[in-house]
């Protein structure tokens, strides 16, 4: 009798281990809407005749060492390929985090690039400036050069969180890096809290964080994939898929307004020619 419900419950396990590593019609949906995207596609504000597409848009990671940045990267890769691949690499175990050696940027689909930048010190208000530097394309991603790199589209900041500390270490930082990230790229940066399964206060920690300045729909919690551990699960599919899918928005309204704002005729010279 204990022989044959062990046999069930190992079969019902086996069964919903299966269920959870399906590729569901979701998954699908998502992932043909992201190879299907083209600069300038998504955008909802119009940008009027002239509008010059550019090759591809940028997606930035930022966060500091052992925040699960690279890990995050890798997952969005495996969500959207469907096969594991370190694209960016740790030094260290990767279940444990650590410095990211130095990589080009990696190509998503043809139209879109991550970008693992390099790791902060910390989330302070100090290291804003080299913050808004790297994605304006001021500096470049790579440690030991400081020439100029390419502009982020979509800045994602990587928190790690720690009951030890709550979010305080990096309010000051949001609070002085959003308005700055809105004004030269039109919208939020997005927020991706790691390690969710420790979070027991989830909601708590989303207001802490929108009340630093952050808009609640530009934050999510995720568990990442990594190295040691990347059974496919389709629900950490389609949430990555879901935050992959808002990057890119975030990223194809930003070189919207990035391109009226450089085309804009100014108040005055109207003013002049009336």
């Amino acid at each position: 009798m204990e022989e044959m419900i062990l046999k069930r419950l190992l079969i019902g396990a086996i069964l919903l281990s299966l269920l959870g590593s399906i590729v569901t019609p979701e998954i699908r949906r998502l992932r043909e809407k992201i190879q299907d995207y083209r600069p300038g596609q998504w955008t909802i504000k119009d940008t009027g005749e002239g509008f010059e597409r550019p090759s591809k848009v940028r997606l930035g990671v930022f966060g500091v060492q052992d925040s699960g940045k690279s890990s995050f990267l890798n997952s969005l890769h495996f969500a959207f390929k469907g096969g594991w691949e370190q694209v960016y690499v740790e030094k260290g175990e990767a279940s444990n985090g650590g410095e990211t050696i130095f990589r080009d940027p990696a190509r998503l689909t043809d139209y879109v690039t991550t970008f693992d930048t390099r790791g902060l010190v910390d989330l302070s208000i100090y290291r804003v400036p080299e913050v808004i530097a790297e994605i304006t394309g001021k500096r470049g991603i790579n440690t030991r050069s400081w020439t100029k790199g390419e502009k982020i589209d979509c800045p994602i900041f990587i928190l790690r969180y720690s009951s030890a500390t709550g979010t305080r270490h990096c309010t000051k930082f949001l609070e002085t890096l959003v308005p700055q990230v809105r004004n030269q790229l039109g919208g939020y940066p997005i927020m991706v809290v790691t390690f969710a399964k420790c979070i027991s206060n989830q909601e708590e920690i989303i207001g802490d964080i929108t009340r630093a300045g952050m808009e609640k729909g530009s934050v999510f919690l995720i568990e990442n994939y990594t190295d040691v551990n990347h059974e496919m699960d389709s629900k950490k599919h389609i949430a990555l898929l879901n935050i992959l899918e808002a990057c890119i928005k975030r990223a194809d309204d930003s070189i919207t307004f990035q391109w009226r704002k450089e085309n804009e005729t100014p108040q005055k010279s109207k003013c002049e020619i009336m």
